[in-house]
Parts: structure tokens; C-alpha cells; sequence
């Protein structure tokens, strides 16, 4: 896990491998555009997009025919959705080469909802193993009219990660904004997020961020300006 460089140009046809930012931020496209497939869901992007990650999110990435050209900033405030549309991408574009922290204000306040999720089948089941603490993948095929086969196969290829691990991964995210921003005690927050007990919930925050749940519990507030 790293923290994203602030830009970035990559070249045609280059595919990102699932990877994980133990830094949020957000990304501005400059030119050309990309695929992404994340936490967050399914996503295509363009000159002017805004994708905004948090920290420890992961995604892969499928860059278009052209590649393209991305401006990352640190994230300053909670995202309220996880796809925008930047105003002026050329004034933010400007303002970063002198004051990158200024380019991010600006990119944030100016910024608008523009979210356009792909809908196929495995984009889907990602909505639901976000939604849901608990449903039988077999069943959840079954209903689809898909082959359960088809559907690990299917969901790991779109997102690089078999949907048991997602959905794992997705309850360590939860529990760890449940940890920063609750006082409940670890084992209550465990049971709350879908864990069988505080250990199973300790050890998935650890294989997903390399830290353990009091680290979150004592941080301090990661969206200060």
C-alpha cells in the first residue's frame, strides 16, 4: 500500500491489477480516461471526472485506447459520493502547479455528483454484498438465472477479488469507520459489522491495513484542511 504520486500520465491499454492506498485522495482526469473497479463499484471515466477513493480502498484500473493523464490531491473532507464532474478541470489543472493544497480546495468546493456505475450482473452483486451483512452467494445466483460457478469466476474477473473477500473487506471498512467515529467497545463494533467476535474482526483489519483496531480508535482526525 501506498500513497498515489500527484500526477500521473499512463499509456494505452495499461491494466492496474486490484492494489490498495493506505492514503485517501482523489483524482482528477486530465485527458483520455480509464476503467475502474473498486470498492466503490464500476466505473468509466473521462476528461473532467472526479473518482474519490478513502483511505485503504482498493481497486483495479483498465486504461483506455489513448491512456491518460490524472492529477491526484489528498483528501480533505469525507467524500459524499465516490464519482463527480470538476466545474474547470484546467483551472484546478493550473492552480496545482503553484499551490496543490489551494487546487484541492477548489477541486472539492466545485466539484458535482456525476455518478454513472456500469449495472451488469457482477456490478450488482457488488451493491448487495455492500448492502447486506449476510446472503448465500449460491442463492443470489440462483435468483440471477447464473450458474454459482460462473459467478466467482465472473465477479473476480471484473473486480480482481472473489466476492467472499469483498464482502470481507467491505465489513473491515465499515468497522473501521464504526471504530473512528464511535466510542462503542471493539467487541459490540465486531458483532455490528458482521464479524463473528472481536478476534475475526481484529485480524481482517489488520490483513486489509496492516494495523490494528486501536490504531484507527487513537488516530486523529484524518480531514483536516
Amino acid at each position: 500500500m501506498h500513497c498515489p504520486s500527484p500526477i500521473a500520465r499512463t499509456e494505452a491499454g495499461v491494466r492496474l491489477p486490484r492494489h490498495r492506498h493506505a492514503c485517501g485522495y482523489a483524482t482528477l482526469v486530465l485527458e483520455g480516461g480509464y476503467a475502474e473497479a473498486g470498492d466503490a463499484g464500476r466505473f468509466h471515466t473521462e476528461p473532467g471526472d472526479v473518482l474519490f477513493h478513502e483511505s485503504h480502498q482498493a481497486h483495479l484500473n483498465i486504461f483506455a485506447a489513448h491512456g491518460a493523464t490524472l492529477i491526484d490531491f489528498p483528501l480533505l473532507v469525507r467524500p459524499p459520493f465516490p464519482r463527480g464532474r470538476a466545474s474547470d478541470p484546467d483551472a484546478i489543472a493550473r492552480l496545482a502547479e503553484s499551490d496543490r493544497r489551494g487546487a484541492a480546495r477548489l477541486l472539492f468546493s466545485s466539484t458535482v455528483e456525476n455518478i454513472k456505475r456500469e449495472n451488469d450482473w457482477p456490478d450488482l452483486l457488488a451493491r448487495d454484498l455492500l448492502a447486506r451483512n449476510s446472503f448465500d452467494i449460491a442463492d443470489w445466483a440462483t435468483k440471477a438465472r447464473l450458474r454459482p460457478s460462473s459467478v466467482s469466476r465472473g465477479f473476480r474477473l471484473a473486480y480482481g477479488v472473489s466476492p467472499q473477500r469483498f464482502r470481507l473487506e467491505a465489513r473491515a471498512r465499515s468497522a473501521i469507520k464504526h471504530i473512528e467515529t464511535s466510542s462503542a467497545a471493539l467487541a459490540e463494533i465486531a458483532v455490528e459489522t458482521g464479524f463473528a467476535d472481536q478476534s475475526h474482526m481484529t485480524r481482517t483489519i489488520r490483513q486489509v491495513t496492516g494495523c490494528r483496531p486501536s490504531f484507527f480508535r487513537q488516530a486523529k482526525d484524518k480531514y483536516v484542511q
